[in-house]
């Protein structure tokens, strides 16, 4: 073993600070000793000798002030639960359904004509050829295009026919509103005239026109909407019937939101080539007026027949005739009362609906645009091929704006329903006289 030789450390207390630059003394040279002898030790009791050298410590951390935790960010709302959509049939299926329903057979003769016409000039020179193949293309881009819901062969007639009449009309005094009502509907069905017809409730106004002769039923209180039945419910139907009737179901909302809708059911006896008489088709409305008014009874919607001033106040209100609005004015996007814009579209696919489905329907329909009055029309009549149902739409209020953001949040509530509304643009005039319970219709 080493002999253990004293330090300049030796005597230095633990803990006791120096002062910055003193000159430490330096180590003597310890005195050269000879050599220990070496002790020879076994591996065994050098280690059980040898002690394990401890890791060094970290020095003591002292606690410092409490810390304030930070406040967190409130977390984001969940996300909306999805909505469930009513399942609507397949866009491609309903596109193809739509274009062969629509296809009639004079587009497939015109497209067989000018393929033949085509075919025939092949070894004609070829200006001949060219004119012939230009000519082709035309018929087949007029007849074989749909576009908003009309062929382009239908977009140019309605042009034509909209430049070719009369667009501005001018209504009776303000006080006369009998007068006022007869007029407007000798512009929408030009050959209306009025009668009278005697029913067990009471005298109602009979509407004469080239369709057929029509009356007006009213509910006699008011109720919910979905709970009435719906047109084709309330066709008289039945073996061995020699006449046809239609039926409409108008319902109507103003601009004060809360108001309940008002309806008014009317029924007409459909003029035919075996009945063209009013004095026949008078006798037949008679009774398919009691037979509404009992369906509509055991609904628990009780109505009445309305009477000649009634009826034309009526018809007056919902075209928004009254109130010293003199001037019609037929625009290609609008039909103008007045100040107040109307719009009217037809809903296609109505007829895919079920009775409960076009109930629900309407009832939202009318109470989704505020400040914007609707009118919701829905009608039935019978064709060779079946009832046809269908349904119009029309809005009105005194800007432009206003019609077209409610109809922009209205397509939106009809396409999730699987229902496409196409507006009448150029045509507005027909959809005003199919929204009114007159007995008119777009087909």
């Amino acid at each position: 073993m080493y002999p253990e030789v004293p330090g300049p450390y030796a005597n230095a207390k633990p803990g006791e600070d120096e002062p910055i630059g003193r000159t430490w003394p330096q180590p003597a040279t310890p005195a050269r000793v000879p050599a220990p002898p070496v002790l020879v030790v076994s591996a065994a009791a050098a280690a059980a000798t040898s002690r394990p050298v401890a890791a060094p410590q970290p020095p003591p951390r002292f606690p410092g002030p409490p810390r304030t935790p930070l406040a967190r960010p409130p977390s984001p709302p969940p996300p909306p639960a999805p909505v469930a959509l009513p399942h609507a049939p397949a866009p491609s299926k309903d596109r193809l359904a739509e274009f062969a329903e629509r296809l009639g057979l004079v587009q497939v003769v015109w497209w067989q004509i000018a393929v033949v016409s085509v075919l025939s000039c092949v070894r004609q020179p070829w200006p001949v050829l060219a004119a012939v193949s230009a000519g082709a293309a035309a018929v087949l881009a007029l007849t074989a295009v749909h576009v908003r819901g009309h062929w382009v062969y239908e977009l140019a007639g309605l042009r034509a026919r909209f430049l070719l009449r009369g667009r501005r009309h001018d209504l009776p005094g303000h006080d006369q509103t009998a007068a006022r009502a007869l007029s407007l509907l000798g512009m929408l069905l030009p050959g209306t005239t009025a009668g009278t017809l005697e029913t067990n409730q009471g005298t109602a106004l009979t509407l004469s026109h080239p369709g057929g002769v029509s009356a007006i039923l009213r509910p006699r209180g008011t109720g919910p909407v979905a709970a009435l039945p719906g047109p084709a419910a309330l066709l008289p139907r039945g073996d061995g019937q020699e006449h046809d009737f239609a039926v409409q179901l108008v319902c109507h909302t103003g601009t004060k939101p809360g108001t309940p809708p008002k309806v008014w059911v009317a029924v007409q006896a459909v003029r035919t080539a075996g009945t063209p008489a009013d004095d026949e088709l008078a006798l037949a409305l008679r009774n398919g007026l009691r037979r509404v008014r009992r369906a509509l009874e055991r609904a628990g919607v009780p109505t009445e027949p309305l009477a000649e001033d009634a009826a034309l106040g009526a018809v007056a209100a919902l075209a928004h005739v009254t109130g010293g609005r003199d001037e019609l004015r037929e625009e290609w996007g609008f039909w103008r009362a007045g100040p107040v814009s109307q719009a009217c579209f037809t809903l296609e696919g109505w007829s895919r609906l079920t009775g409960d489905q076009a109930a629900r329907l309407t009832a939202d329909l009318l109470t989704r645009t505020p400040g914007v009055a609707v009118t919701v029309t829905r009608h039935a009549r019978p064709t060779p091929g079946g009832i046809r149902s269908g349904a119009v739409l029309r809005l009105a209020a005194t800007t432009e704006s206003a019609v077209d953001v409610a109809a922009a949040h209205l397509t939106h509530l009809l396409t999730r329903a699987g229902i496409r509304p196409a507006r009448l643009d150029g045509d507005h005039l027909h959809g005003v006289a199919a929204s009114l319970p007159i007995g008119g219709s777009l087909t």
